[in-house]
């Protein structure tokens, strides 16, 4: 029965990723038109839109009480964008040039922001209170992002872009986006749980080993959609910013439904690769502002290393 579920998955996580694209694609577009800037857009509506998947599998498996698939989900979620997702872009495009919009004092604090929930889950649990601190370190970041900087690269929105399209389909993109979103998502926890019972495992489990690759169709999509183009460096700064949203989204859950982490390897081996991906980045960025296509070998590597080392350890 446990492969039906996984077979289930498999359709389930293609409508998230379409239908975070839909939605994507929508509210950039809108936004535009509402003559937004490219920085609001490239750091607020971009990230929040491609982690939508994440912030609706978080919110059904808080209404449910199992948030704990959640959090597995999202911290396992940054693993792969720091690992397989920005290694997977190096190694389709040879190379990823960091233009001055991704700048090392941004990977740096961007870095501390996403280990932010495992220090906080130190202590067993991710409380309300935590919650609340979550929240407010992504909401200072964004507004000192917002204010500080004084440009970002408009290449981040505009391959979404199409100015010809008529209001009216973007409403329907949109709705159409929210609708797959909140099906998919739906049946996303339904499955989940029924395996994490089926295999007799947390859900935190569930959501760390299986979840975390699904929900990420959209950076993927992203990644490969902009593969030997001009906009080949979209793929690290949208990763960045969506791992730095999920942050966002791991203080909303926790404000639905506290977390309960009941595997401290879980935290351990979070804390451990998170650290070691962001040490690769400083010794890949220190002399020259490029990932080469090593370098991401070397990444997707790591990605292999921690499934690997996880499903041997469950």
């Amino acid at each position: 029965m446990s492969i039906l579920y996984l077979l289930l998955l498999l359709p389930l996580f293609w409508l998230l990723g379409k239908s975070a694209n839909l939605t994507t694609r929508a509210i950039i577009d809108m936004a535009k038109l509402w003559g937004l800037s490219d920085l609001t857009i490239g750091f607020v509506v971009l990230g929040l839109a491609t982690s939508a998947p994440e912030l609706l599998v978080g919110i059904n498996s808080a209404i449910k009480g199992i948030p704990g698939l959640s959090y597995g989900n999202l911290i396992g979620a940054n693993i792969v964008l720091l690992s397989f997702v920005v290694g997977l872009s190096a190694l389709l495009n040879g190379k990823i040039h960091l233009h001055s919009s991704i700048e090392r004092r941004t990977i740096y604090t961007s870095t501390i922001i996403i280990l932010s929930p495992l220090v906080l889950a130190l202590d067993g649990i991710v409380s309300r209170l935590d919650g609340m601190i979550l929240v407010a370190i992504y909401l200072i970041y964004l507004t000192v992002v917002i204010f500080k900087r004084r440009r970002l690269e408009t290449e981040i929105t505009r391959p979404f872009i199409k100015h010809d399209v008529r209001v009216h389909k973007l409403w329907l993109w949109f709705a159409a986006g929210i609708i797959g979103l909140l099906v998919g998502s739906y049946f996303v926890v339904y499955l989940a749980t029924h395996l994490s019972d089926s295999w007799n495992i947390a859900p935190i489990i569930v959501g760390f080993l299986i979840l975390s690759f699904g929900t990420n169709l959209p950076e993927i999509f992203i990644t490969i959609k902009n593969r030997n183009t001009e906009h080949n460096h979209i793929a690290f700064g949208n990763v960045i910013g969506s791992a730095v949203v999920n942050t966002l989204i791991l203080g909303v859950v926790s404000l639905i439904s506290p977390i309960t982490i009941g595997d401290p390897k879980l935290l351990i081996a979070g804390i451990v690769f998170l650290i070691a991906i962001a040490a690769l980045f400083n010794i890949f960025l220190k002399t020259k502002a490029t990932l080469s296509r090593n370098e991401g070998v070397i990444l997707v590597m790591i990605y292999i290393l921690f499934i690997i080392m996880q499903g041997m350890n469950k």
